[in-house]
């Protein structure tokens, strides 16, 4: 089954694409063709710009800008967490550095 979860008072922009399991919470304006994939939870009263795009399993607790991408949990620009999924992937050189001094 796929569902979604719509709440009351939801304003849903034209040309969105709203993937399984998705839910917006009561209040919230959705602009235009934006994109929420699997299991997006927004949160409600916000709105989500034109023209975003939310990655799959994040969450969304405030508004967001148009014409970005998104991810993660809570969501951040999508260019933001690859910057920080490569610092955490350097952690274990930088440990053993900081151990030598």
């Amino acid at each position: 089954m796929i569902h979604k979860y719509i709440g009351h008072d939801v304003k849903i922009g034209e040309h969105c694409i709203l993937a399984a399991q998705v839910g917006i919470a009561g209040n919230t304006k959705i602009g235009n063709r934006v994109t929420l994939y699997g299991k997006v939870a927004v949160n409600k009263n916000i709105e989500i710009g034109d023209g975003a795009i939310v990655m799959a399993m994040s969450a969304v607790p405030n508004n967001l800008e148009g014409g970005k991408t998104y991810i993660g949990y809570p969501v951040v620009e999508a260019r933001a967490f690859a910057r920080q999924v490569a610092i955490i992937k350097k952690l274990p050189e930088l440990w053993e550095k900081l151990k030598g001094l």
